[in-house]
């Protein structure tokens, strides 16, 4: 297994990816579920409809629930789970660590994951703060990825929503926070190379004058152009409940009556 780093350690790896971390701040939009209550009263909290629709959508998760949560160890049960669909990045707008995910990039089909790079997310744990060496400690699961378009802009700017459920009994403190609408969420992907968004060169051969492999974007902008660097072949592996999220543009996102896996599990 290749030494993954920090997306602001920026370096030269010394196996195949980097590793990017990229934050959203919950907001006010956002509704967390307890399952529990759920399933014990059928009820939604206010403000979801399609209650039991919703509800049982997210119950056909039980085929592979088991035996991620042994895994993980964490609740094979959805009633102790709480529930929260969280957008990760919109595409193409740089994060504030200055690295943007282009559409095409996460509509692209990933070989070494098999799958559709946005959907590499879903079924990997989620954790605490990114400690998230050992798997066996993990806060929840990522149910599900959605990405969705923006609407009234032009081009292919899309919205990945991750659908994560974390274990509140594992965690009583989290849970609370969680609840409580206090917690904001970073993501984590391995990116096998970036690429300069205002030459276009690649990190990995070396860079550029705008962005170096140490240094990362060394200036704002050149000739009215944005520096960033735009990530290559991503693979989602976590998502984590953060107390200081970098990234404060991302908007929440409610649970809607057309949520659908986007796949049949």
């Amino acid at each position: 297994m290749p030494n993954y780093m920090p997306h602001n350690e920026i370096e030269l790896a010394s196996g195949s990816a980097y590793i990017e971390y990229a934050s959203s701040e919950q907001s006010s939009t956002e509704t967390p579920i307890s399952m529990f209550d759920v399933m014990r009263t059928g009820d939604m909290p206010n403000g979801v409809t399609q209650k039991k629709a919703v509800a049982r959508k997210l119950l056909e998760v039980d085929d592979w629930l088991p035996f991620a949560a042994e895994a993980y160890n964490i609740s094979p049960a959805m009633k102790d789970m709480i529930v929260i669909p969280t957008t990760i990045f919109l595409t193409d707008i740089p994060n504030s660590n200055l690295a943007a995910f282009p559409f095409e990039e996460m509509s692209a089909w990933n070989s070494n994951a098999g799958d559709i790079s946005y959907r590499t997310w879903a079924k990997k744990p989620t954790h605490i703060e990114h400690a998230n060496s050992d798997p066996s400690k993990a806060a929840g699961v990522i149910l599900d990825s959605s990405m969705r378009s923006v609407p009234n802009f032009i081009g292919n700017l899309s919205r990945v929503v991750l659908l994560a459920a974390w274990d509140r009994n594992r965690y009583p403190d989290l849970a609370k926070t969680l609840l409580a609408g206090r917690s904001g969420f970073s993501m984590g992907a391995f990116v096998s190379d970036y690429s300069c968004g205002v030459c276009n060169a690649s990190l990995r051969a070396g860079g550029c004058r705008h962005v170096h492999p140490k240094l990362g974007p060394r200036m704002l902008e050149e000739n009215g152009k944005l520096v960033y660097r735009i990530a290559r072949g991503v693979v989602g592996f976590e998502l984590s409940s953060v107390k200081n999220p970098a990234n404060k543009s991302s908007w929440g996102l409610p649970i809607e009556p057309d949520w659908t896996p986007t796949k049949k599990i």
